[in-house]
């Protein structure tokens, strides 16, 4: 947060999943832009077939935005599923935080083997 107490501008990224696979990427969207504005929506496909793998990512702009987006659309019913809509990981973090555990692990390991070979 700034001096002011707003958050700063920062695009947010949210995790859409458990879309019906017979939505599309534009309906997606329309119901994000109810909250305000979206700087991009990608619904995940296989390569192979086209088919929508029942997951995607929005992006905001406006963090205020997004957290009501994120807020209203989590459990609402759209064609056969009811979506689950979060806050995306970032992959840096995500990638650390999976890390560091097994780093972790690995040095404790290290650190038995070479107390036993005293």
């Amino acid at each position: 947060m700034d001096d002011l107490g707003q958050q700063p501008f920062q695009i947010l990224q949210i995790l859409i999943r458990n879309i019906d696979r017979s939505l599309t990427q534009p309906e997606i969207v329309c119901h994000f832009r109810k909250y305000g504005r979206v700087s991009s929506c990608v619904v995940v496909k296989d390569e192979k077939t086209g088919q929508s793998k029942g997951f995607g990512f929005a992006e905001m702009p406006n963090f205020d935005e997004a957290m009501k987006a994120i807020e209203e659309l989590n459990g609402l019913q759209l064609g056969s599923s009811k979506l689950r809509v979060k806050k995306a990981a970032t992959s840096t973090v995500a990638k650390k935080e999976k890390r560091e555990p097994r780093e972790e692990r690995r040095e404790a390991r290290e650190r038995r083997r070479d107390s036993r070979e005293r």
